[in-house]
């Protein structure tokens, strides 16, 4: 034993670990992952990767709400990093995109994201997050889902029956038989890891 090298044991066991982490992150959670992406890559800017994914995930709820109430949201939180005029401009201006591509990429998911948690394993980011699905009991200053897709997309879990219930694309929700858990300001993301 005495002839192994310390280091490259240490760097084995990180590799375990890291391959452990990553198959307990579920399909959800490595959706906002890289949802999370262009915030990750400015991540020393903002105080570290827990607040990139932070503000990843308020743009995934606010995609949501009217654009005015998330960019007052925004402006309220975005406060507490201090940074100066040209830097909360650019971080706006990313923000916007992602609600903006939340659209265009994910138009069907009505899944709203109530907590979450943020681990760094070997240099990786991982997220475990739970989700609920955007209802206007749940977010009261909810749009209308309709101003951003022209037809709801059929429920994928629609067998003859209807829907399964949970699937995120059913509109009006009422036609999915998931549980609506109590109103929350889904816009709280930024500012707390557990909504609700």
């Amino acid at each position: 034993m005495s002839g192994r090298n310390p280091q490259k044991l240490k760097k084995r066991i990180a590799a375990i670990r890291q391959r452990k982490a990553e198959r307990v992150m579920d399909p959800f959670a490595k959706e906002l992952r890289d949802f999370c992406r262009p915030l990750l890559a400015v991540a020393p800017d903002l105080s570290g990767p827990e607040n990139a994914v932070s503000l990843g995930i308020f743009a995934w709820n606010a995609a949501f709400l009217p654009e005015e109430r998330w960019r007052a949201n925004f402006r309220k939180s975005i406060a507490r990093f201090g940074l100066d005029d040209d830097a909360r401009e650019a971080l706006e201006g990313i923000i916007e995109e992602m609600v903006r591509q939340k659209g265009l990429i994910h138009p069907g998911d009505r899944r709203v994201v109530t907590s979450f948690d943020v681990r760094i394993s070997g240099g990786e980011v991982f997220i475990d997050a739970k989700s609920a699905l955007a209802t206007k009991a749940l977010l009261p200053h909810m749009k209308d889902l309709h101003e951003t897709q022209d037809e709801a997309p059929a429920c994928p879990s629609m067998s003859g029956g209807g829907c399964s219930g949970g699937c995120g694309s059913c509109t009006p929700p009422a036609d999915c038989n998931a549980q609506e858990p109590a109103a929350v300001d889904a816009t709280a993301a930024s500012d707390t890891k557990t909504i609700g």
